[in-house]
């Protein structure tokens, strides 16, 4: 049996102005809620950017870091396993040169032992999906424009 579920919202992008086609697009989100993972997936695809994967632990986060070489990582701190997110961040920046936007609700000593990783933004939760759409296009432009100025 197949069945269709049509969205009768208005997509998350909606109102906002489309991704510049030339700024990185690609984007690992490591969220251990899958209701989360989803709502941010569903808001970054509906803004028209791609999605590499989506996983719940630190050392799946490196890992998928190393195999899909994404352009930005939507990164939570708090994650079941050995690591958290700001080893993983700090990681994937260190290995890859990939760096993050943290999406979690972090008190001061947490906020300056993710210094490390060079967060290019963070997003306390809860958060919109229109906040989390305007992060990560400000945060791909930011990087843009870093790469520009490396060039110059």
């Amino acid at each position: 049996m197949f069945i269709e579920i049509t969205r009768e919202v208005e997509p998350a992008s909606a109102g906002q102005p489309a991704p510049d086609p030339g700024l990185a697009r690609r984007i690992l989100i490591v969220e251990d809620n899958h209701f989360v993972a989803h709502q941010c997936e569903s808001a970054l695809l509906d803004a028209g950017y791609e999605i590499v994967g989506t996983v719940v632990t630190a050392e799946d986060a490196v890992r998928a870091a190393m195999d899909c070489r994404p352009d930005l990582v939507l990164m939570d701190i708090y994650l079941p396993g050995k690591g958290d997110g700001v080893d993983a961040a700090i990681e994937i920046l260190q290995r890859f040169g990939i760096r993050s936007i943290f999406a979690s609700a972090a008190d001061a000593t947490v906020k300056a032992r993710a210094e490390s990783a060079q967060p290019l933004a963070w997003l306390a939760k809860p958060f919109s999906e229109r906040k989390l759409v305007a992060t990560v296009k400000s945060a791909l432009s930011e990087m843009e424009a870093l790469r520009a100025s490396d060039l110059v």
